[in-house]
């Protein structure tokens, strides 16, 4: 149990704090770009569609960045807590801080009269994911952690130019939202992918 705690500090100390810290930028800001106060259910998904998303960005693509060195990986890959579940914790503690950093802002803005709930925070929470779930299996599969931002950011924009269907990020702001629990299913999914084909590749 204690070697587990050590491994979250330890996470949360050297690799996940700064990109903790560019998250909690990026809802800084999000007021000021799109305005909060007083939205209806509709427009209340603008910013968080279009800006809480980029949180699986910023905090599940850097999951597997420690050990794109050789020492590194040699190094975890020597310890006796196995890798997968060094990334399972990273995961589950990047979706922890994903879910509490979208909860904020949803009750932020239902603080500012926004017409939000928890379908909102579970869609913004589930965009995230499949973004970030995106890019870590992007990272893993080009073992480089930039293509892992590369790939979801593409996405996204495409999600901009054209209608995507069941996997469309944007689904809240044309009145739906009924497809976020694939998305939810499929980030899921893809972060296994990730951590397993990570394995796979570093031990071949």
């Amino acid at each position: 149990m204690y070697r587990y705690l050590d491994l979250i500090s330890a996470t949360l100390r050297h690799s996940l704090m700064p990109h903790l810290l560019i998250a909690s930028g990026l809802l800084l800001l999000l007021p000021a770009v799109f305005g909060i106060a007083a939205l209806d259910a509709q427009a209340a998904a603008v910013p968080l569609e279009l800006g809480l998303s980029f949180l699986g960005v910023i905090l599940f693509s850097p999951i597997l960045q420690p050990e794109q060195e050789a020492g590194v990986w040699a190094a975890v890959a020597s310890r006796s807590t196995p890798y997968p579940a060094v990334c399972l914790l990273r995961a589950l503690l990047s979706l922890l801080l994903t879910a509490a950093l979208s909860g904020g802002f949803v009750l932020l803005m239902r603080g500012n009269a926004c017409a939000v709930g928890i379908g909102h925070w579970f869609g913004a929470v589930s965009n995230a994911v499949f973004l970030g779930g995106l890019g870590l299996l992007s990272a893993a599969t080009g073992g480089n952690i930039a293509v892992g931002y590369m790939v979801p950011i593409c996405y996204y924009a495409l999600n901009l130019m054209g209608d995507f269907g069941r996997f469309s990020l944007f689904s809240m702001m044309q009145g739906g939202g009924d497809n976020k629990l694939l998305l939810f299913g499929l980030g899921t999914a893809a972060l296994a992918a990730a951590v397993g084909l990570r394995q796979y590749l570093q031990r071949r």
